[in-house]
């Protein structure tokens, strides 16, 4: 609950990585915004419906995020 009102409150930044599998994201080989273009990877947050056109045409999409315990909630993964 407190990263979803961190999100909705623009207190903390989180940017979601397209990839297939949870594991292939730890690996690092999700870090491209590639199908995203020409607008950056999605960023958690009020703001969310900036993508929502380009995640219809995507189809069912599976993002990633790293996150910390505490504020900021952001991880440097």
């Amino acid at each position: 609950m407190f990263l979803f009102l961190c999100a909705l409150n623009r207190t903390c930044s989180l940017t979601g990585y397209p990839c297939s599998s949870y594991s292939d994201f730890l690996e690092g080989r999700c870090l491209q915004c590639e199908a995203f273009k020409p607008a950056p990877c999605p960023v958690l947050g009020y703001d969310m419906s900036q993508w929502r056109d380009t995640l219809l045409k995507l189809g069912q999409t599976r993002a990633f995020f790293s996150t910390s315990s505490t504020l900021p909630y952001r991880s440097e993964s």
